[in-house]
């Protein structure tokens, strides 16, 4: 299968940032050549080439803080997972606790993930949160 067939797919299965950890069923994708991925690309080049909701379940696994720290960009990144995504699709994300020395030590983890964090992306969440005058940010409605 080419890489135009995967793309013009629906129903897909990503792994972002596969490294070398490559799942069965899945489109392996990752910057590095050296791995071998299914798709090379740059999670930071967007747009990605997947139509918009043809997703229906991406796993980052060891990914999410090598992402850019700076606020836009970080954005930008998870505005077109949210794009290529389908309605109800899961998205697997496993990062290192902000206090976790691998957090702390590898010098390409760009910025601490937090749960509460991610929750922010949650346009449910973000809504009760403005009925409680929270001052939380409401990204996910931004």
């Amino acid at each position: 299968m080419t890489s135009t067939d995967i793309l013009s797919k629906t129903n897909l299965k990503l792994n972002l940032g596969c490294g070398n950890k490559k799942m069965e069923g899945f489109i392996n994708i990752d910057s590095s050549a050296h791995c071998e991925p299914d798709i090379i690309l740059n999670l930071t080049n967007t747009p990605y080439p997947f139509k918009s909701n043809s997703v229906n379940e991406i796993v980052m696994k060891s990914v999410i803080e090598h992402l850019p720290a700076d606020p836009e960009k970080f954005l930008k990144i998870l505005q077109e997972i949210y794009r290529i995504c389908q309605h109800n699709a899961v998205i697997h994300i496993e990062c290192p606790h902000p206090t976790h020395r691998w957090q702390i030590a590898d010098f390409t983890h760009q910025k601490a993930i937090h749960p509460e964090g991610l929750r922010l992306l949650s346009k449910k969440a973000c809504e009760k949160d403005i009925n409680k005058d929270s001052t939380a940010s409401p990204l996910a409605i931004i």
